[in-house]
């Protein structure tokens, strides 16, 4: 787990640390603001159907290994946005988790929390 005041978030992230494209700057602009929060940053999960393991896939981020955060930038937040994060949830067997869009015009707009 890392702080976001390690010095490797010191540098200027390069481009495979992150997302591609308009995503980076947004994962860019998070990781800054998480100084003294401890986080998880594309954390790898396993997923499984009927005990089975079907794949892996990965978190944007672990929050305090507490909160799941999936950062988008789409037009609008469709359901299937949400089942993603509601799969890492029981995945991780966790309760909470944010779903971002950076596509709004304010950044209020584009947050979501999921429960279960």
């Amino acid at each position: 787990m890392e702080r976001g005041s390690s010095p490797s978030f010191r540098r200027r992230p390069e481009s495979s640390d992150l997302k591609d494209g308009i995503g980076c700057l947004y994962n860019y602009g998070l990781i800054s603001n998480l100084r003294e929060v401890r986080y998880d940053r594309q954390k790898e999960i396993s997923l499984k159907y009927k005990g089975k393991d079907i794949g892996k896939h990965r978190v944007d981020y672990l929050v305090e290994s507490e909160v799941i955060v999936e950062l988008k930038a789409v037009e609008s937040l469709h359901k299937i946005y949400e089942a993603q994060v509601l799969t890492y949830l029981r995945a991780l067997d966790k309760r909470v988790g944010l779903l971002l869009n950076f596509n709004v015009i304010r950044l209020k707009e584009g947050i979501q929390r999921l429960i279960i």
